[in-house]
């Protein structure tokens, strides 16, 4: 989480808890995370960069975003957003999970 307010804010980290190396070699789920983290952060920059207002939709729906063409103030989300893994060995997104993001994110309205 600690993380996530730096990427977000563009500010640098005081000095990194664990150096990357030594994460990756000791903990071999950080790089599993640090792909999933890296993959939803590009997602937040791209959709940020094209105007839209990004917030966090894990409570409607169990989305990753939820994005506002001016804000959740004067308007409700326009789209929801899942970021997927597109890798060959990982496990992707089937049919039937994404109807069921759909169905409630439609049901929601928000």
């Amino acid at each position: 989480l600690r993380l996530w307010y730096y990427l977000c804010s563009g500010s640098r980290l005081p000095s990194p808890p664990v150096h990357p190396t030594q994460a990756r070699t000791e903990i071999p789920q950080f790089s599993h995370l640090e792909r999933d983290l890296l993959r939803r952060y590009a997602a937040y920059l791209y959709y940020r960069s094209r105007g839209w207002v990004v917030r966090p939709g894990l409570a409607l729906g169990g989305v990753h975003f939820l994005l506002y063409a001016q804000g959740p103030a004067w308007r409700h989300a326009a789209f929801g957003v899942v970021v997927d893994r597109a890798e060959m060995d990982g496990q992707q997104l089937t049919c039937a999970a994404l109807a069921v993001h759909v169905r409630v994110v439609h049901s929601v309205g928000k």
